[in-house]
């Protein structure tokens, strides 16, 4: 019998598979520059400076000038492939007769949980008579695939030093 109404449960068989590259490559340049005179002192226009102090000169009393240039390349890669089978069960049906799914699944091996989390939309006529419906037929699917234990725990950074990566500008 075909999942059809809140409480049956579905198989979803997930199969992905996903790819990915980026490629990124940047130059920039900036030059600006700064000067500032004294055009009237203290009501003195310019031309009138020679009975001012002695080496009193109206040029430029501040000049300044700055450069930039700055270029950088980066590149990311990402590859990966989720088989697995997960029964799921109907939480709601929609007005247009969707399916919301909504399923979880932990597997121990070796002290290691593996957990698995989907949640999406299903069209009725997307679910075969076996009463299992393909993962890339899902609408608004999320699937999640993380782990808890040793292997898990080896794997993640410390807050500590996630912090002191964010802090240290070096």
């Amino acid at each position: 019998m075909r999942a059809r109404f809140p409480g049956d449960l579905l198989t979803v068989v997930i199969d992905e598979q996903s790819k990915g590259k980026k490629a990124a490559a940047t130059q920039g340049s900036n030059e600006s520059s700064l000067s500032a005179s004294v055009q009237d002192f203290f009501g003195i226009p310019a031309g009138a400076v020679s009975f001012l102090p002695k080496g009193f000169s109206p040029e430029p009393i501040v000049t300044a000038e700055t450069r930039r240039e700055s270029a950088a390349d980066g590149k990311t890669s990402r590859e990966g492939t989720l088989s697995a089978r997960i029964t799921v069960r109907v939480i709601a049906r929609d007005g247009a007769g969707n399916l919301q799914v909504q399923g979880d699944k932990i597997v121990t091996l070796n002290s290691e949980d593996q957990h698995i989390v989907l949640t999406g939309l299903v069209r009725p006529e997307d679910i075969r008579p076996d009463n299992t419906v393909l993962s890339t037929r899902l609408a608004d699917a999320r699937i999640s695939y993380y782990g808890f234990g040793a292997v898990g725990d080896k794997q993640t950074v410390p807050f500590g030093q996630r912090l002191m990566d964010w802090v240290w500008p070096f």
